[in-house]
């Protein structure tokens, strides 16, 4: 997955095709590659795999490219599994998905990410309610599992008429867009 910079008009693109973007397709302006840090992998067999589980960060943004640009509600990075791993927990406002990625060495599951549920923003922060006291505690990632599974089930938030494009469609890339009062979003390229 590679991030873009439009050096004429500005916007921004992700791009998950295997050929390099040159272009802007808006203004046909050079294309400008953003630096993105080298993004953990946690290797086969070290964590439970599942239907809500992805090796890395990059793999569960892949799957939905909403997650990328969407405003997210941060839970903290010190929930803990006993002695060995901690993770960071935060909720997605366009998806509506509360999730932990594993910190730590990728043998170990580093950088695997797991969606705990899909809920809406009261319902996370009502269970949720009082986490800044639980996160340090030791295997307080037992405490958030928890409380994630009574979450209000709702089904997703409806995808607006800018959402994302997945890989493979429109050549695989996606524009981000600052309108809509601000929020940032992804729309296709093309």
């Amino acid at each position: 997955m590679n991030l873009y910079s439009c050096t004429g008009c500005r916007e921004r693109y992700v791009d998950m095709s295997e050929r390099p973007a040159w272009r802007c397709p808006e203004c046909g302006a050079r294309l400008a590659r953003v630096w993105m840090p080298v993004v953990p992998r946690a290797e086969a067999g070290s964590y439970p795999r599942g239907d809500h589980t992805y090796a890395s960060m990059e793999d569960f943004i892949q799957a939905d490219l909403d997650r990328l640009a969407s405003r997210e509600v941060d839970f903290g990075v010190l929930w803990r599994d006993g002695a060995r791993s901690s993770y960071r927990a935060a909720w997605i406002e366009d998806t509506g998905e509360l999730y932990v990625v594993q910190a730590g060495p990728v043998d170990t599951g580093g950088g695997h990410v797991e969606v705990l549920g899909v809920t809406d923003r009261a319902g996370v922060e009502t269970a949720l309610e009082g986490w800044q006291a639980r996160a340090r505690e030791h295997a307080s990632i037992a405490w958030i599992r928890r409380r994630a599974a009574a979450l209000p089930r709702v089904s997703r938030p409806p995808r607006s008429s800018r959402a994302a494009v997945r890989a493979g469609g429109s050549g695989g890339s996606a524009r981000y867009s600052s309108s809509s009062g601000g929020s940032r979003r992804l729309r296709a390229a093309g």
